[in-house]
């Protein structure tokens, strides 16, 4: 029976590349379709102070280069050129779909020898290849002991199959222009660098290039630390492009852009992509930036390779200079520490602007830091410039340490206190306006009332007749000496003098008991998470009448806020309040067992039952829109 044989030829399309006295070869291959052979790579050089080189393989479709067990790919590194004791060898996939090869030597070894195999590569050839096909060697680099950089142009591959016809030369020119406009600047400004797309192929589906900047010019970066770019949306739907613009390894800036499904990219002239470049202020002179390994895609796969592009960048106008600030870090602070004096100023006189990442560890207010809770966050200190300076950016680093501080006392161990201020637990919902009821516990009679009072953060204090607090005729009367005021650590301070003269001459203190002294309103943020929160109370100072001072000890007392988030009149919590509601709460007051039925929506009155009273309200609220009734 007669073998059906398939003879693969492997040529090279460029006989030899030479630069800087270098000649890449690869060597003819033969080889049956389904079949394995050995893909050499050779190298002649002149100089014999080669340490290190890498490329890039593509491969045409049907050709891969084998892999063992453990994925990695097979590879045979002469070792009568690469010593494998002396070199290190990498031979792994790019994002490119190539096959990248990295060899450098730690110690700076050489290359030995001036020609012959520099590595082999065992490929696979799939048993459905039946045509001509293309392969290439790209961005090929040998590096010197003295770190000096030798690039080789590309080298071209092809596989040849008998009677198959001249192949198809696989890179076409001259279908696609690119241009980028000359840019005009001025040093230490920005700008956008538009790169433009000419053709008549209208089913180019993906492209790439590496941008080279001249020193001192660069493209802007995000906060994310990823490139900033602008692609035409009338050219490239961003919802079917995916663009990616990163760093290279040979210092260039590499944009890619492919669409996953093949869409071509609209028009056949116009703008392509652009990227905003930064100028720095010590540029003076024009400069010279490139486009190189311009390459364009179409829905075929067909590769259309496009010459370096230069261009000006003109610098002109006045050189501005840089700014700068003597302050090097800010300084450790602890929860509870007075603020601290932000520099006002750059060195150079322009007005500062400060910012902080998360204004819950601290917050700024002008130019004063005031420490909140223990955390780390990013300050920020800018400033816009001006004719003469360039704009300016700082960052610190801000660490706040936990105040060490001693247990606190619970409000459940108030029964067992005297001379102490607190608030009992309480429950509040989201968004709605709450009024707390601050009692004092005392054994005897006191004259001066002194205290902070520390809310949850998303918790804020609504006034009352312009007042944070407001004294209760239960046991005390207002006058001048009751002082409230916020302090920079966000706590509020009470100092209060309690004593009320009679008639007859003589001063009444506050009578030893237990009763409420002043009322504060508070309001949850309407997107305060639902759950428990510390209300806290620290440096209570009760003083009688002969100066003597009562503080509770530990001198911290904590009471818990219960924060919901359900809407008062929803008991099935669907977010409405409507004929279901009512049709629940008439059945909870009959006595009915429901399931989903919540019992603190339906508590409308919040007198801790769901009553005839609750009934009556939720009707009004459906009949009139208010839980009161008609207005």
């Amino acid at each position: 029976m007669n073998k059906l044989r398939t003879i693969l030829t492997w040529g090279l399309l460029l006989a030899a590349t030479h630069v800087m006295g270098y000649t890449i070869t690869v060597n003819p291959i033969e080889i049956e379709a389904g079949q394995s052979t050995n893909l050499i790579i050779n190298l002649n050089n002149t100089e014999t102070n080669l340490t290190a080189y890498q490329m890039k393989i593509f491969l045409p479709t049907g050709v891969t280069v084998q892999k063992k067990a453990n994925g990695k790919y097979a590879y045979t590194s002469n070792a009568d050129r690469l010593d494998p004791d002396l070199f290190t060898v990498t031979v792994k996939d790019a994002a490119d779909g190539s096959v990248l090869i990295a060899v450098f030597s730690p110690d700076k070894d050489v290359i030995a020898g001036t020609s012959g195999e520099l590595i082999r590569l065992p490929i696979d050839v799939a048993s459905t290849v039946t045509t001509s096909l293309q392969g290439s060697l790209k961005e090929i680099e040998f590096t010197d002991v003295n770190n000096q950089a030798y690039n080789i142009s590309d080298v071209n591959f092809t596989m040849t199959m008998p009677g198959s016809g001249t192949p198809d030369p696989g890179v076409v020119t001259g279908d696609v222009t690119v241009s980028v406009p000359d840019v005009a600047i001025t040093a230490g400004s920005s700008t956008n660098l538009i790169i433009n797309m000419q053709t008549d192929l209208t089913n180019l589906t993906a492209y790439q290039m590496k941008l080279y900047l001249p020193t001192g010019v660069t493209v802007q970066k995000k906060a994310n630390g990823k490139y900033a770019y602008t692609s035409n949306a009338d050219r490239l739907d961003p919802d079917l492009f995916t663009v990616t613009v990163k760093d290279a390894a040979d210092g260039s800036v590499l944009i890619a852009v492919f669409s996953p499904d093949k869409d071509v990219i609209a028009g056949t002239s116009g703008e392509l992509i652009r990227l905003p470049i930064d100028v720095a202020s010590t540029v003076t002179t024009s400069l010279q930036g490139s486009l190189k390994e311009i390459e364009f895609t179409d829905v075929n796969n067909q590769a259309y390779n496009i010459s370096d592009v230069n261009f000006t960048l003109s610098i002109g106008g006045t050189v501005k200079e840089e700014q700068t600030l003597s302050l090097a870090s800010l300084p450790e602070m602890t929860e509870g520490d007075a603020a601290y004096s932000l520099p006002e100023q750059t060195e150079e006189g322009l007005a500062l602007t400060w910012s902080i990442e998360d204004a819950t560890i601290a917050s700024i207010n002008g130019y004063q830091l005031t420490p909140l809770k223990a955390g780390t966050t990013t300050v920020t200190a800018t400033q816009a410039g001006n004719s003469n300076y360039l704009p300016f950016t700082k960052t610190f680093t801000l660490t706040v340490n936990e105040s060490q501080t001693p247990p606190s006392i619970e409000v459940t161990d108030i029964s067992q206190l005297d001379n102490v201020i607190y608030i009992e637990p309480t429950e509040a919902r989201c968004g709605e306006e709450k009024v707390l009821s601050i009692k004092m516990k005392n054994n005897v009679p006191i004259q001066t009332i002194k205290f902070d009072l520390y809310l949850p953060e998303g918790v804020s204090v609504v006034r009352k007749n312009n007042k944070l607090i407001t004294p209760s005729m239960e046991r005390i009367d207002e006058y001048d000496t009751f002082k409230i005021t916020s302090l920079s650590n966000g706590s509020i301070r009470l100092l209060a003098l309690a004593a009320i003269e009679n008639e007859d001459g003589t001063i009444t203190n506050i009578s030893a008991g237990d009763g409420e002294i002043c009322q504060i309103t508070i309001k949850p943020s309407d997107d305060m998470e639902e759950g428990d929160y510390p209300i806290v109370f620290k440096e209570t100072q009760l003083v009688e009448r002969n100066n003597t001072l009562h503080s509770p000890e530990p001198n911290i007392v904590q009471t818990k806020l219960t924060v919901f988030s359900y809407i008062l009149g929803d008991a099935n919590s669907d977010g409405n309040v409507d004929a279901i509601d009512f049709n629940m709460i008439a059945n909870k007051v009959l006595g009915y067992d429901q399931s989903n039925f919540n019992i603190r929506a339906a508590d409308i009155n919040g007198d801790g039952e769901v009553d005839a009273i609750d009934f009556n309200m939720i009707a009004n609220k459906i009949l009139y829109d208010s839980f009161s009734g008609k207005q």
